[in-house]
């Protein structure tokens, strides 16, 4: 079970694929697309549940529904990419 390891053009992806005004198409610009960057800024902005879900949980164990927008999002963009 390996943990999402992405690069500058998941994030990319990420941006592109959430909704406009969220917090990866409003932020994720000004930190170059940094997946390690990112991370950092969810954490500085008490998101521990968001990067949870997006870095800390193995694609193998992620729920197949959720209940919110945000986590749906983020679950999206991880089938996606595959990670």
């Amino acid at each position: 079970m390996a943990l999402p390891r992405y690069t500058r053009e998941d994030m990319m992806e990420l941006a592109r694929e959430s909704a406009p005004g969220s917090i990866p198409a409003v932020y994720l610009k000004t930190l170059d697309y940094s997946p390690k960057r990112f991370r950092e800024f969810l954490l500085f902005y008490g998101q521990k549940d968001a990067v949870k879900f997006l870095f800390d949980t193995p694609i193998e164990e992620m729920p197949p529904l959720v209940p919110d927008k945000v986590r749906q999002g983020y679950l999206k963009f991880r089938m996606a990419v595959g990670k």
